[in-house]
Formats: C-alpha cells, sequence, structure tokens
C-alpha cells in the first residue's frame, strides 16, 4: 500500500483510488476518471488548475520568444 499526498493532479492521476479532502472531510472518493465523470470538487480543482497552467505555460513561451530576439 502506498499513500501519495500531492499536490500535482497528474501525479495521481492513475492511482488506484483517489481521495479528495477539503476542510478535513472526505469529499469524493474514486478513480480519475470516476471523479471527472462526476464533475464535482476534482473535476473543478483539476479545471481551474490545468486553466492555469496552460496560460501560466503560455506567457513563460512568450516571454522567452521576447528574450531570445533580444540582443545579447
Amino acid at each position: 500500500t502506498l499513500l501519495v499526498i500531492a499536490h500535482r493532479l497528474k501525479t495521481i492521476e492513475k492511482a488506484d483510488q483517489i481521495v479528495v479532502i477539503d476542510s478535513g472531510e472526505v469529499v469524493e472518493l474514486g478513480t480519475h476518471q470516476e471523479l471527472m465523470d462526476k464533475k464535482g470538487s476534482y473535476y473543478k480543482l483539476r479545471e481551474r488548475l490545468f486553466t492555469d497552467d496552460n496560460t501560466a505555460n503560455q506567457d513563460t513561451e512568450k516571454s522567452d520568444a521576447v528574450k531570445a530576439q533580444e540582443p545579447v
């Protein structure tokens, strides 16, 4: 048995069981797909984080492109 506590949801995506805890209470339990299908807390957190990650990655890529064009 292995217990993983993770902030990065990609880390736990393939886990046998995912337990979502909010304010010390278990609010959801299931596989990644089961929790995504429920569209509950796990789904909302995942959607919010991946939307933020995509925005952050795009900003970083744009910033890197601008830096690459500056004279050295």
